[in-house]
């Protein structure tokens, strides 16, 4: 019920951005002067392009966002360049126990307000509020941001193989390997 109310009162961009997520390498825009900024003629902020949905977009020196309509998520690659990091996260954010959702706040630095661009353009702006989840490579919450990867197939979040192909000892092998984990 809940959802087809959403669905009917959703514009088709949003209804796009529920059904494939927009995802967006931020530890890039460094590197190309024109991404995050606002055209001064146009009004229209320059957004980086779009990612495809797979785990193989993901390295482990990169930093993330990714727009699910309702949440977005800032993953942070387990070697991603702290200078980097800390022009986007402030420092108590980001220690390497804390996953978790908050409030991305404005730092004054110039990625932070390019960041910040990208997330008050009319292309980001939904209905809903969205909230942020800070997600670091290989914690508990990923699976969070790793469900989203529609192209990888069946194999999803769970990486070679789904549940539904698993024997029962795998199976639980899998369970064990993700309750140690947390």
């Amino acid at each position: 019920s809940y959802f087809m109310s959403l669905l009917g009162n959703l514009n088709l961009r949003d209804q796009a951005a529920l059904f494939y997520p927009l995802f967006y390498q931020i530890h890039t825009m460094s590197n190309h002067p024109r991404h995050g900024l606002i055209n001064q003629e146009s009004g229209i902020v320059q957004f980086p392009g779009l990612l495809r949905l797979s785990r193989t977009s993901l390295e482990p020196t990169g930093i993330y966002l990714m727009d699910c309509l309702q949440r977005l998520y800032l993953w942070i690659g387990s070697q991603a360049d702290s200078n980097i990091i800390q022009q986007i996260v402030p420092p108590e954010l980001v220690s390497p126990d804390k996953n978790t959702l908050f409030v991305l706040p404005r730092i004054e630095t110039d990625l932070s307000s390019r960041i910040f661009n990208l997330l008050e353009s009319p292309k980001m702006r939904r209905c809903l509020s969205p909230e942020i989840y800070l997600i670091r490579q290989d914690s508990p919450l990923e699976y969070r941001l790793l469900k989203y990867m529609i192209e990888d197939g069946q194999s999803g979040a769970l990486g070679a193989r789904d549940v539904k192909d698993m024997n029962y000892i795998d199976f639980l092998c899998h369970i064990h390997r993700k309750i140690s984990a947390a």
